[in-house]
C-alpha cells in the first residue's frame, strides 16, 4: 500500500510473489496487480506477468500480458490497453511503453507501437504506425 503526505491512500500492489531486494532498491512481483485508489480519479487496475520495481516503486517495469483498466470518468470513456511491456511511474501517473500497443477507448480502438499515458491528465498517446477504428454512430 502507497500513501500520500496526507496518509491517504493512492495505490495498492498485489502479487502471487514479491521478492525484495533491500541492497539494490528492487522488488520482483510475479503475478502483480496494481490498484488506484484516489477517490478523485476512475479507478483504474494494471496487471502483468511479472514486474520489477525500482526507486521506492516509484518505476516499475511490467511484462508479459500487461493490461491497463481504467474506468470511465465525467470527461472520459473508459479506456483499456495491452501490451507485452510498460513502463509505469507512480507518482507521476505516466506510463511508456515502445512495444507494440493495443488500446480500446469506449467504443473506438486505436493500435500501433509505442504509446505514452498521462494518467492525471487523462492524455493517450500513441508513437508511431497508429490505426485508429472509430465505429458508425449507429453501431455505437
Amino acid at each position: 500500500m502507497r500513501t500520500n503526505a496526507s496518509g491517504e491512500p493512492v495505490f495498492r500492489l498485489r502479487a502471487a510473489r514479491i521478492v525484495h531486494n533491500e541492497d539494490l532498491d528492487q522488488s520482483e512481483f510475479t503475478q502483480p496487480r496494481l490498484t488506484s485508489l484516489r477517490p478523485d480519479q476512475p479507478l483504474t487496475l494494471v496487471q502483468s506477468d511479472r514486474a520489477l520495481s525500482q526507486d521506492k516503486q516509484n518505476k516499475i517495469d511490467l511484462f508479459g500480458q500487461v493490461v491497463v483498466d481504467r474506468a470511465a470518468s465525467a470527461s472520459q470513456p473508459a479506456l483499456l490497453v495491452r501490451t507485452p511491456r510498460l513502463t509505469l511511474f507512480v507518482d507521476e501517473e505516466r506510463a511508456f511503453t515502445d512495444a507494440p500497443v493495443f488500446v480500446r477507448r469506449g467504443q473506438s480502438t486505436l493500435q500501433g507501437v509505442g504509446m505514452r499515458l498521462d494518467n492525471k491528465l487523462e492524455k493517450l498517446e500513441i508513437i508511431s504506425e497508429s490505426r485508429m477504428v472509430i465505429p458508425k454512430e449507429d453501431q455505437k
